[in-house]
């Protein structure tokens, strides 16, 4: 469609190891959209730690629809993922 974004196929970024076990843990039983993390943007400490990473988004629907989104994570002081936001990033 005219003026639509086409995002390019990525094959994932590496994120830090911790952050990618966190980012299973999360996105493990995530239904709805498929988000590949592209770019491991960093981490911000406060009561555990947060940490940002942009991602492309894939909504599992017809038609599909794809777009580019930051995503929040945090760790608690025990280790535990959960997620803080995902916001789409509006070109």
């Amino acid at each position: 469609m005219t003026g639509e974004w086409k995002y390019e196929e990525l094959s994932g970024c590496m994120l830090p190891e911790k952050v990618a076990t966190g980012w299973t843990q999360v996105f493990s039983n995530h239904l709805g959209v498929e988000y590949i993390p592209a770019l491991y943007c960093g981490s911000q400490v406060v009561n555990g730690t947060n940490y940002m990473i942009i991602a492309k988004a894939k909504t599992i629907s017809n038609p599909a629809r794809e777009y580019m989104a930051t995503i929040i994570l945090y760790s608690d002081l025990e280790g535990h993922f959960s997620l803080v936001s995902v916001n789409e990033i509006k070109p």
